[in-house]
């Protein structure tokens, strides 16, 4: 189950699908290090099913948690914009995410990942009620957490509802949102 979750939240962010293919062979100086979020398959970065760990020109070794340098140009740079961890395989805050939807279990609210023109990244918030958002934000995920959302199929067990629906998260619609928002 928890491989079944990492391989489904290697993305990003939950979240990018990041350039063109490049050549496998290239001389030192012309590779790069960083880190981020792909889609799979669509450059070598991604060469998992769904959504695999890579960023800006290089990628991550998930299963070792270390950098891999790649030539560059390999993968679109995003400025920065992707905010992911160089040691976790994991989508953009995938474990805040889930900490957060945790935290408001028996409560009310939701948990948004939202990109932010205004600081220029991703963000994972809790947005209280029906009112407070991050201004400005585009939601790319949204984890409910009012009740009547895990109520009848969970009870009183939000935690198992959060873990469902972290096991749930189709990585690769979030990524489609994310690439909507044309950046």
């Amino acid at each position: 189950m928890k491989s079944t979750l990492a391989r489904q939240a290697l993305v990003a962010a939950a979240l990018a699908s990041l350039g063109a293919a490049g050549s496998g062979v290239a001389h030192a100086e012309d590779n790069v290090r960083c880190y981020g979020i792909a889609k799979a398959g669509q450059n070598d970065c991604g060469s998992k099913t769904g959504v695999d760990g890579c960023a800006g020109e290089s990628k991550v070794d998930n299963d070792k948690g270390d950098f891999k340098n790649v030539p560059k140009g390999t993968c679109r740079k995003l400025g920065g914009t992707v905010d992911t961890y160089y040691d976790r395989s994991e989508p953009h805050g995938a474990a805040e995410i889930a900490a957060m939807g945790k935290a408001l279990g028996g409560g009310s609210g939701r948990v948004l990942c939202s990109w932010s023109p205004r600081l220029g990244r991703l963000t994972n918030q809790w947005a209280s009620d029906h009112a407070h958002t991050l201004a400005d934000g585009t939601p790319i995920l949204a984890l409910d957490m009012y009740e009547h959302s895990y109520h009848i199929d969970f009870g009183a067990k939000a935690a198992a509802y959060v873990d469902a629906f972290m096991q749930n998260i189709n990585w690769t619609q979030v990524a489609t949102r994310f690439d909507a928002l044309g950046l």
